[in-house]
C-alpha cells in the first residue's frame, strides 16, 4: 500500500500513461518556455517531462490547445482527477507518517560535511507560495522526514523559509534563511524538490557554520561557487538515493556533480548579480 502511495506522491497522480515518443523542441506553459523536452508521462491533468535544465511538470489546462488535443485533455475529467489527487496526497502524507523510516545504506557516498552544530538556525520552517507550490513542498518535507531524518534535521536547522520565486537560490544571510525556488524546480517531482531542499540546506549550513566560528563577513567562496556546489551536489545525490528517487533523477544529479551548471565569469564560480538574474534554473 505504501509503495503505491509513494508512487502517487512522486508524480502527484495515481496512474500514468506512457508517452515515451513525444520529443518537443520547445514547450510553453504560461510564461515559461522549456527546450529539448521529452515527455516522460501524461495523465488526465499533468505532463511530466525532462528538459534542458532538468525535470518538470505542467498542468495540461495551462498548455497550448494543440498540445491539449494531442494528449486528449478533458476539462471535466481533469477536475474530477484533481479532487482525487487531493485525497491521495492526504493518504500519501499519512502513510509516510505511519511507516517506520528505513535504515540508511551502510555504504554511503563519499560526503565530507562538518557535524551538525548545536547553534544551528532551528527556526520553524514556513512555505510561501501558490497552493500547488506549498502542497508540493509540504510533501517533499514529509518525504525527507520519513525517509532521510538526518537530511531533514539539516534542512530544519538551516532553512527557515521556502519561497516561490523567479530563480533558484539560497539567501543564507536573511532572517530567516530563505530558499527561493524557481519555476523549473517548483514544477518538478516531489523527490526532485526534496533533493533540492537538501542541496540548499548545505549552502546555508556552510554559511552559518563559518559565521558562528569567525569574526567579520562570510567569504563567498565558503558557501557558494564551484567548490561549494560540489559539496551540495554530493548531499543531493545521496538524499535522492535515500528517499527512493527514480533512477533517472539520481543519474541526472550525478551529471551535475561538478557544479558546471553555474555560469560565472569568475574562476571560483561565484556569480555577479547580473549573472544570477540570467539563470534559467
Amino acid at each position: 500500500m505504501l509503495r503505491k502511495l509513494l508512487l502517487a506522491g512522486f508524480l502527484g497522480v495515481a496512474s500514468l500513461a506512457r508517452a515515451e515518443d513525444d520529443h518537443l523542441p520547445t514547450l510553453r506553459v504560461g510564461a515559461q518556455t522549456y527546450t529539448n523536452v521529452i515527455v516522460i508521462s501524461a495523465t488526465a491533468t499533468d505532463l511530466y517531462f525532462s528538459h534542458s535544465r532538468g525535470f518538470g511538470n505542467a498542468k495540461l489546462k495551462d498548455c497550448e490547445p494543440g498540445l491539449q488535443a494531442h494528449f486528449r485533455f478533458d476539462p471535466e475529467k481533469a477536475a474530477t482527477k484533481q479532487i482525487q489527487q487531493v485525497k491521495e496526497n492526504a493518504l500519501y502524507a499519512q502513510a509516510l507518517r505511519d511507516a517506520p523510516p528505513p535504515k540508511r545504506p551502510v555504504e554511503l557516498p563519499d560526503i565530507v560535511l562538518p557535524p551538525i552544530l548545536k547553534n544551528g538556525i532551528g527556526s520553524k520552517l514556513e512555505i510561501v507560495g501558490s497552493e500547488q507550490f506549498t502542497n508540493r513542498f509540504h510533501q517533499a518535507l514529509a518525504l525527507l522526514e520519513a525517509r532521510d531524518p538526518e537530511a531533514y534535521t539539516l534542512v530544519t536547522n538551516y532553512i527557515g523559509r521556502i519561497r516561490e520565486g523567479k530563480h533558484n537560490g539560497m539567501w543564507a544571510s536573511r532572517t530567516p534563511p530563505t530558499y527561493e525556488v524557481g519555476a523549473s524546480t517548483a514544477m518538478a517531482s516531489v523527490t526532485w524538490c526534496a533533493g533540492g531542499i537538501a542541496h540548499e540546506s548545505i549552502h546555508s549550513k556552510l554559511y552559518h557554520d563559518y559565521k558562528n566560528t569567525h569574526d567579520g563577513p562570510v567569504p563567498g567562496t565558503i558557501w557558494k561557487g564551484t567548490e561549494a556546489e560540489k559539496i551540495c551536489m554530493q548531499q543531493q545525490v545521496a538524499v535522492l538515493q535515500h528517499i527512493g528517487a527514480p533512477r533517472f533523477e539520481v543519474d541526472y544529479a550525478r551529471t551535475q556533480a561538478d557544479g558546471h551548471y553555474v555560469k560565472a565569469s569568475s574562476p571560483d564560480g561565484i556569480q555577479t548579480w547580473d549573472e544570477y538574474l540570467k539563470n534559467d534554473f
